[in-house]
C-alpha cells in the first residue's frame, strides 16, 4: 500500500508540475498581450494627433470653402424670394 500511495503522489506532482509551466505559458501570453494592445493604442493615439496638426490647415480651408459656398446658397435663395 505504501508503494501505490507513492507511485500516485510522483504521479500528481508530475501532473502538477506540468499545470503550473501550461499556467505561466497562459500568464506569459496574456501580460504580452497586454503590452502589445498598450503599444498599438499608444501607436493609434500618436497617429491621430499626427493626423489632427498636420489636417488642420486642410480642415480650415475647406471649412471656409464650405462655409462660402453656403453663404453664397443662401444669398441666391433670397434673390428669388424664398
Amino acid at each position: 500500500m505504501d508503494e501505490e500511495i507513492k507511485k500516485l503522489l510522483e504521479k500528481n506532482l508530475e501532473v502538477s508540475k506540468e499545470s503550473l509551466r501550461v499556467l505561466q505559458k497562459m500568464h506569459r501570453a496574456v501580460v504580452w498581450g497586454r503590452v502589445f494592445k498598450a503599444v498599438k493604442l499608444v501607436i493609434i493615439i500618436a497617429l491621430l494627433i499626427f493626423l489632427f496638426i498636420k489636417l488642420q490647415p486642410y480642415w480650415v480651408y475647406w471649412s471656409g470653402v464650405l462655409i462660402n459656398i453656403s453663404t453664397n446658397i443662401n444669398k441666391f435663395n433670397g434673390f428669388f424670394g424664398k
